[in-house]
């Protein structure tokens, strides 16, 4: 899935074999690494046992926070504002 998602969006090159790697983690969203690209999607519902909700369009803050910090904050290469995925 993550593969084609990045072929799609041209930031993954079709003979690139891009290993994919679930990060640890992930109570609020879900990071996977795909060859050397981090992709971070939030969740609606957090990886708790209890009911906890939160807005999954909180990444939208995230990618502007990571925007302005350049050499603090992953250097962001894509946001994709329809599915609320950020790439680093």
């Amino acid at each position: 899935m993550w593969v084609e998602y990045l072929r799609d969006r041209g930031l993954l090159d079709a003979a690139d074999p891009a290993p994919v790697r679930a990060m640890s983690g992930g109570v609020s969203g879900v990071v996977v690494q795909v060859g050397g690209l981090l992709c971070k999607q939030p969740r609606e519902r957090l990886a708790v046992d209890d009911d906890w909700t939160a807005d999954p369009r909180r990444v939208l803050a995230e990618a502007e926070a990571m925007s302005r910090l350049p050499g603090i904050a992953p250097m962001m290469v894509d946001l994709d504002r329809e599915r609320l995925v950020v790439l680093c």
